[in-house]
């Protein structure tokens, strides 16, 4: 079963830097970690009219881009 760990505060109060040191020591610890970001500034990281907008405002409900290094998994959010 997944354990989770929130960290919040406000604005340059320090949680990048706790989460990275989470990060590192449950790694250490031979865990599988991954991390949930919310951004609130931005209305989407897709490219407007590039392809996985184009297949999203088409109607798909999850486009997945794979560059080089990472995957990226776009999930469109109910209306």
């Amino acid at each position: 079963m997944p354990k989770l760990v929130a960290v919040v505060g406000g604005k340059h109060s320090g949680k990048t830097t706790v989460i990275k040191h989470l990060i590192t020591e449950f790694t250490r610890r031979g865990y599988h970690v991954g991390t949930i970001k919310d951004i609130v500034r931005i209305q989407t990281l897709d490219t407007p009219q590039k392809e996985t907008d184009r297949y999203s405002k088409a109607g798909a409900e999850i486009n997945v881009a794979v560059p080089k290094e990472e995957t990226v998994i776009f999930i469109r959010k109910a209306a």
